[in-house]
């Protein structure tokens, strides 16, 4: 039973390789794309460890070894274990102590991101329509950003504004906030924790790309349902150029 299990287990990440890898439905509509790239990331998060702990214990089930079902998925195997098994064991349980490792360095990076402290005294809030914030940082740097995890806020550069006239202001400001409505920063925070605990594996990487565009292209819907495209795509075109070299269209993603 478990190598049947172990079977499915693995047609199923071939299957999310080739759902990720491909063109699909969901590339039309960014939320439902964003949603299916953060599943396939979840799943590919917890498969290795769980195909790891079947292989071993489909290695001692071929071995004779008795043992009772985990979760109906796979046999814990009783008795001693064999050097082949408690490989597979330790390796399973380094990808979970390493992910965990990777989990709190990114949350730590994510709350050093928040705008707080002296950098908050500094900015000035922008009310948007229907009550929502910006903040605006004066820097001469050309930042838009939306942020943090416990209290995430939308940022942007007072050098950035300096390019824009007031349509294309309006433009960049709600496409971070939008970020802030969608919940993406903390969606970044997850995807990005298994992004980089398998990076090695090219469908988490394919799905993270996919994913950080996806959550783009879904702010950039709410700013063009709000006030049309032409203001957001002038934006767009003036920081790419300001930039050195050119920058590929998008302002900065939600960080983590």
């Amino acid at each position: 039973m478990s190598a049947l299990w172990v079977a499915i287990a693995l047609v199923g990440v071939i299957g999310l390789a080739l759902v990720v890898a491909g063109p699909t439905a969901a590339t039309r509509a960014p939320r439902l794309g964003a949603t299916v790239e953060l599943l396939t990331l979840a799943a590919i998060g917890l498969m290795p460890p769980l195909l790891l702990v079947c292989a071993a214990a489909t290695w001692g089930t071929a071995s004779g070894s008795s043992g009772h079902m985990v979760a109906g998925v796979c046999l814990l195997v009783n008795g001693s274990l064999g050097p082949a098994q408690l490989a597979l064991y330790a390796s399973a349980a380094a990808l979970i102590v390493r992910t965990g490792m990777l989990a709190a360095r990114t949350v730590g990076a994510s709350q050093r991101a928040e705008l707080h402290g002296l950098a908050l005294d500094r900015a000035a809030p922008r009310a948007l329509p229907g009550g929502e914030t910006a903040w605006v940082v004066p820097s001469g740097r050309l930042v838009a950003y939306s942020g943090g995890l416990r209290h995430p806020r939308a940022v942007v550069t007072t050098g950035l504004l300096d390019l824009l006239d007031p349509d294309e202001q309006d433009a960049v400001l709600r496409h971070e906030v939008a970020h802030l409505r969608l919940g993406h920063p903390r969606i970044v925070v997850l995807g990005g924790v298994v992004a980089r605990a398998y990076r090695w594996l090219p469908p988490a990487r394919i799905a993270w790309t996919r994913l950080r565009r996806e959550l783009e292209a879904a702010a950039d819907d709410e700013v063009v349902a709000a006030i049309g495209a032409d203001p957001l795509l002038r934006a767009l075109a003036k920081v790419a150029l300001a930039q050195t070299p050119p920058a590929t269209a998008g302002f900065a993603e939600t960080r983590d």
